[in-house]
């Protein structure tokens, strides 16, 4: 069983990748951190923090979740077709 620790204020959204750069989290001073879900059956999603995204990323494979701990923007870019993922943001 997983057990998360739990800040003050958290949010939860769904975002759109595309297969160009996307920002899936603008920069938040106050972040503890982020988990990205990649919500689609077989496509991946890569990630950067405070750059383009680009296929020699970080990848989050179809159905995987990352952790990130950043106050950075976080970018993803997809391939070949657009991939929903879901963020769950930690802050003070």
């Amino acid at each position: 069983m997983a057990v998360y620790e739990s800040s003050d204020q958290a949010a939860g959204s769904q975002v759109s990748v595309d297969t160009s750069t996307t920002t899936i989290l603008a920069a938040k001073a106050t972040r503890r951190r982020v988990i990205i879900r990649n919500n689609d059956a077989s496509n991946p999603v890569y990630l950067n923090s405070a750059a383009a995204a680009t296929t020699s990323h970080f990848i989050v494979k179809a159905g995987e979740s990352v952790e990130i701990r950043t106050r950075n923007d976080i970018r993803g870019i997809a391939t070949g077709a657009a991939v929903t993922v879901h963020v769950w943001e930690e802050f003070d």
